[in-house]
């Protein structure tokens, strides 16, 4: 919440548990710390159909700065 609230995320966080309700609330709350967030463009939302697309996500330069957002789901 500290990071969030800051705007000084760190590069990788884990969520996880039986709570999906929490871990959907956190997710949103961080992708509100983005400014510009496009999906395909700098917002990228994988899950067991396309991770293996996750390296070249992670390599790729995006359009609108430094900022992307990657999220993997179960």
């Amino acid at each position: 919440d500290e990071d969030i609230k800051q705007k000084t995320l760190k590069p990788v966080y884990l969520l996880y548990g039986e709570e999906t309700y929490d871990i959907e609330r956190y997710v949103e709350k961080i992708e509100a710390v983005y400014t510009n967030l496009v999906l395909g463009v700098n917002l990228y939302i994988l899950d067991n159909s396309n991770i293996s697309d996750l390296r070249d996500i992670c390599e790729s330069v995006t359009f609108f700065g430094e900022e992307k957002l990657v999220i993997i789901k179960k």
